[in-house]
């Protein structure tokens, strides 16, 4: 890490702003001032300058660029390197823009082309890292578990790299971990989350990764039949106090531990603990989201537990109207699972 790229982040820090929020104040896309952070690219005088005013430094920032602490403006565009940087911080937005039409999208697969088209053109490991997230995350949606984990594997180790972001490698080692609770290989999924949480340990103290590695590791505890284990990594999951995520390949916030402590109690086999937590975040789920789709599924579930076919038969209907909407291979798994539940069930 640089000089530079050292006080700014302290400065960030002492703010408490996430590198979103500072990239919002400033202009710049959020990855572009993560590297200058990490010394990957240079502390531009007009960069500094301007997150000296968003983080009030009294012109220590702008005074580190101009000291030369960095390359100076005018040496970085007399380089030969100035256009593939500059193409870099256009292909860093692009990433956050896809990650925004991915969330919005009802047919995540159609987004598939143009993520891969971005990886093909993307040769910094950080970036990398970040659209082989969204690209597994499309693979896990559509069932493809096989390819989900190649990317989540490549997107761990170019996150790993010389210049490791923890936060971002983390985040891979989650979405890997992901694909063993739903293939129900709990033990492969604790060891990765066991890992994850060295990793985020490491990694930003204001960002939500290492209490989303408790909520995925609580499910894994909980596949397992530890409850207690469980328990104690939901309560970790809520230490949300002062942290954000990114909204790209970090987008795990409060509201989303009820839907997952609903899917620990139903592992843990306490279908009433679940329907309370599932009730508690379906209440604050858009009416065709994917996300929404899951938690009625799982409230079929407890429906299916208890043996009252009615209710079991509500929530399904309700889960399938979305799973056709969207096209969601994750949901539609998720209602064949539960088909066969009731099969065996009545």
């Amino acid at each position: 890490m640089s000089s530079a790229g050292r006080e700014l982040q302290r400065w960030r820090k002492r703010r408490r702003l996430s590198l979103r929020a500072l990239a919002e104040k400033v202009n710049y896309s959020y990855v572009y001032l993560w590297e200058i952070e990490r010394g990957g690219k240079p502390a531009l005088a007009m960069v500094m300058a301007a997150c000296d005013r968003a983080l009030e430094a009294g012109g220590e920032l702008a005074r580190l660029a101009e000291k030369g602490g960095d390359v100076k403006r005018r040496e970085f565009l007399q380089s030969t390197v100035a256009a593939p940087l500059m193409l870099r911080g256009a292909l860093s937005g692009l990433n956050d823009q896809l990650w925004k039409v991915y969330v919005a999208a009802s047919d995540k697969s159609s987004l598939l082309p143009l993520a891969n088209a971005q990886l093909v053109i993307t040769d910094d490991d950080l970036m990398r890292a970040d659209v082989l997230q969204l690209i597994g995350e499309i693979y896990f949606d559509g069932n493809r578990y096989s390819d989900a984990v190649r990317c989540y594997t490549e997107a761990a180790t170019a996150a790993s790299g010389t210049n490791a972001d923890h936060d971002l490698w983390a985040c891979a080692l989650i979405r890997h971990a992901f694909v063993g609770v739903y293939e129900r290989r709990f033990a492969d999924a604790l060891r990765l989350l066991e890992l994850a949480e060295g990793v985020a340990a490491r990694g930003d103290s204001q960002l939500t990764t290492s209490p989303w590695v408790q909520v995925v590791k609580a499910q894994a505890l909980a596949g397992l039949g530890d409850a207690s284990g469980c328990r104690r990594s939901l309560d970790l999951s809520h230490a949300l106090d002062g942290r954000t995520n990114n909204g790209g390949w970090l987008r795990f916030d409060g509201s989303r531990i009820a839907e997952e402590a609903g899917a620990c109690f139903i592992q843990l086999g306490r279908p009433d603990q679940a329907e309370i937590q599932l009730e508690q975040a379906l209440a604050g789920l858009a009416t065709s989201s994917r996300r929404r789709g899951v938690v009625l599924a799982d409230l079929a579930m407890v429906g299916v537990m208890r043996k009252d076919r009615e209710y079991a038969l509500h929530y399904a209907s309700g889960a399938l109207s979305i799973a056709r909407e969207t096209g969601s291979g994750l949901l539609t798994r998720k209602l064949m699972n539960i088909q066969a539940e009731m099969l065996g069930a009545w």
